[in-house]
């Protein structure tokens, strides 16, 4: 009977020691996803201004948020998508979108849509 007690036990200690090391697996795992994505977002921020660099004087480049570079570098990559498609691939809403748009107007970046509204092209321009 105490063979089989201590027998428990020791399967018990086994099971919680598994258990431990399986989070601190999934800790470590989620730790490296945040590194990551972290890792990423400044990598692709500064690929973004890289790319857009070409188009917007350094000046005006350096006063925009990420958002807007994010916004302008879609636009750049892809000229003939709707500002709904803009929305599903920045994650932001219309109205937010449209307030970036408003903004960057301000800041004397120009984005024009030219031609039919489902086939038409968006154009990105300084205002001097």
């Amino acid at each position: 009977m105490q063979i089989a007690r201590s027998h428990q036990a020791v399967i018990r200690l086994q099971l919680l020691t598994h258990l431990r090391v399986v989070s601190n697996k999934e800790t470590n795992k989620e730790i490296n996803k945040e590194i990551n994505k972290e890792t990423n977002k400044e990598t692709n921020k500064e690929t973004n201004k890289e790319t857009l660099v070409s188009i917007l004087p350094e000046s005006i480049l350096n006063e925009l948020s990420d958002e807007q570079i994010n916004i302008l570098f879609l636009l750049n990559s892809n000229p003939s998508i709707s500002f709904r498609e803009l929305s599903e691939k920045s994650g932001m809403s219309v109205q937010r979108l449209r307030s970036i748009r408003a903004t960057l107007e301000k800041k004397g970046v120009c984005l024009e849509h030219i031609g039919a509204t489902k086939a038409g092209i968006w154009v990105i321009r300084v205002n001097k």
